[in-house]
């Protein structure tokens, strides 16, 4: 009788540690599985839909340097390859709804593509192009790059006058006119050229809500036109005289 009862207590013992173990691995799995959902990010380190708060959190696990804050944006400093940028969130009542690199200065050279090189590996063939840049739809976001000429510096005899002109650009990711730049550059050896670019991530959802509402471009905060492509650096020629002998 007695080895009868011990040999069932062994039995419950054994299905209860059985019945553990499987809970632990279901509590394990689910731990894992958020774990990893957590790793899936929007931009960056981030996901639509995070507080200021919570952005400010991961850039500062990153020891990044900010260099300006208001409620609606955030602007850290980084870099992009050798590549001086600038790392813009904003946000609407405390939700990120877009964020992207712009290049920090004009970078000496003809126009470099490098930002739409990086997003076709990432992303693939773009979904179409806007404006002279390319937009890319993938998961929760809608991703567009664009780099132009910012800066022309042209060096001309001492017999020319010297001049200097500012030429407004329109285009960007919502624009329906091209920026009218033209699509062959120089190649004389004294002309300078500096390009910037515009990498974005926009929410879908804020996308969507653009076109469906036809979002006023005035109602988009300045860092938003900036990311769009509304606003870009304007196109200045400098005519810089030299002597000729």
């Amino acid at each position: 009788m007695l080895k009868r009862v011990a040999s069932n207590c062994v039995v419950w013992i054994f299905l209860f540690v059985i019945f553990c173990l499987g809970c632990a691995n279901s509590t394990l799995n689910k731990f894992v599985n958020n774990l990893s959902q957590e790793q899936v990010y929007d931009f960056h380190k981030t996901r639509w839909g995070m507080s200021q708060a919570q952005v400010e959190y991961s850039e500062i696990e990153q020891k990044s340097i900010i260099v300006y804050r208001t409620p609606e944006t955030l602007i850290y400093k980084c870099r992009l390859g050798d590549v001086k940028a600038l790392r813009i969130y904003t946000f609407k009542n405390n939700n990120l709804r877009c964020a992207g690199y712009v290049t920090q200065y004009p970078v000496k050279g003809k126009v470099d593509n490098r930002f739409h090189v990086l997003s076709e590996e990432k992303y693939g063939t773009p979904t179409f192009n806007q404006s002279n840049g390319y937009v890319w739809i993938h998961g929760n976001s809608v991703i567009y790059a664009k780099s132009y000429t910012s800066y022309v510096r042209l060096v001309v005899p001492s017999t020319l006058p010297t001049s200097r002109y500012i030429i407004s650009t329109v285009g960007g990711m919502f624009a329906e006119l091209d920026s009218g730049l033209p699509s062959k550059r120089s190649t004389h050896p004294n002309i300078i050229h500096r390009w910037s670019s515009v990498w974005s991530y926009t929410d879908s959802k804020f996308y969507d809500e653009i076109y469906d509402v036809k979002f006023p471009s005035h109602e988009l905060s300045r860092a938003e036109q900036v990311l769009f492509g509304l606003k870009e650096e304007r196109v200045i020629l400098d005519m810089i005289q030299v002597s000729v002998f």
